[in-house]
């Protein structure tokens, strides 16, 4: 969701982009806010929707990466913006040469402090995190943290990982796994490898996606994640394959039920009712497989043979309810099965014929 709030923005066969803007960032800010900044405003002045989901489609960057151009572009005093559960507003300001905020002096961070800063906010406990929180590091800052060990051979670990050198988002994302999310150097170089491994290497929202999710299911540490892993390639993989579900990560909710069925029935037993739902429903329709499962679950089913008694009774059940039926049907309409009586025309004819003498000679 957006607005737009500037003057002399009637004609929208331009974008005005104001001269002082241009001057102040076209070379100086990061091009992807410049970018970011530009084709939002587009959206805007044609009265289109624009989400984080969106915008960070449609340049191939993370939603943490969209809304960090925001949160810069506030601070400069260039737009403001208010997030809403179904997007963002924003509000883009007709900027003068007086509006935009003077470079900032001073010197710069003391690399022992931000080196000193790094271990301060590392933890082993379990966090849960905002996923648009990413903090938006420098090239500067990353650089200087790379200084570290632990994260100078994570850095190497991913060079070697992408087959490349790494550039400023995926030393952005390698790095906050570290000091963001508080993963181990362990975890994240084996969290990399995977995600490689799975075809996903130059994915970055991908592997954010996994980190995030490993670590709010308190993931931390290597043994786990193999564990995590092992499911995945294997059972979640197969009940997927049966579904007709091509996607390499499902959705929060589909692992839910899956986690669920793995707990409750065996694999074999969980994909046959997988095919029975595609049979039935033409769709990957997880609810209806749920129903099937938990149905199974309190039927104390364990195996194929199991399923097959449960199929025997029921088809018997339905011939019985059947038979019962036609029985119903049998007896109401009995009163048209009684036979027909034979009458003797002949004989009626000739007994009317003496009533009417009698009759007559009365």
């Amino acid at each position: 969701m957006s607005y737009i709030n500037m003057k002399n923005s009637i004609n929208l066969n331009f974008l005005p982009v104001s001269s002082a803007f241009i001057d102040r960032y076209i070379t100086k800010a990061k091009a992807v806010f410049v970018c970011i900044y530009i084709y939002s405003l587009k959206k805007c002045m044609e009265g289109q929707k624009i989400t984080l989901k969106s915008t960070a489609d449609e340049f191939d960057i993370l939603e943490s990466d969209v809304l960090n151009a925001w949160k810069f572009w506030k601070k400069e005093g260039v737009v403001d913006f208010d997030e809403k559960e179904d997007g963002f507003l924003i509000e883009f300001f007709d900027i003068s040469p007086s509006d935009l905020k003077l470079d900032k002096n001073g010197a710069d961070d003391n690399k022992l402090d931000m080196l000193v800063s790094i271990n301060d906010k590392k933890t082993d406990k379990k966090r849960f995190i905002n996923k648009e929180a990413i903090p938006d590091y420098s090239i500067e800052e990353l650089n200087v943290y790379g200084e570290d060990e632990n994260v100078g051979r994570l850095y190497k670990t991913a060079e070697k990982a992408f087959s490349s050198m790494l550039d400023y988002r995926k030393m952005k994302l390698v790095f906050s796994l570290y000091d963001w999310l508080g993963m181990s150097v362990e975890l994240i170089e084996f969290l990399i490898k995977y995600c490689v491994s799975e075809g996903k290497g130059r994915n970055l929202r991908y592997i954010e996606t996994v980190a995030i999710d490993w670590n709010e299911r308190g993931i931390d540490s290597v043994e786990k994640a193999e564990e995590m892993v092992r499911v995945f390639n294997n059972e979640y993989k197969e009940i997927m394959k049966e579904l007709g579900v091509s996607i390499i990560l499902p959705a929060e909710g589909q692992i839910k039920f899956m986690e669920d069925w793995i707990k409750k029935l065996p694999i074999d037993v969980i994909k046959e009712a997988c095919r029975r739902t595609v049979l039935k429903t033409g769709k990957p329709a997880f609810e209806y497989a749920d129903s099937i499962i938990q149905k199974w679950y309190k039927q104390g089913v364990k195996n194929f043979s199991d399923i097959e008694k449960i199929d025997i009774e029921f088809n018997k059940n339905k011939k019985d309810i059947k038979k019962a039926e036609n029985k119903k049907t049998s007896k109401t309409n009995n009163f048209v099965n009684y036979e027909q009586r034979k009458w003797d025309f002949d004989t009626l004819n000739r007994l009317k014929g003496e009533l009417l003498d009698k009759n007559l000679k009365e």
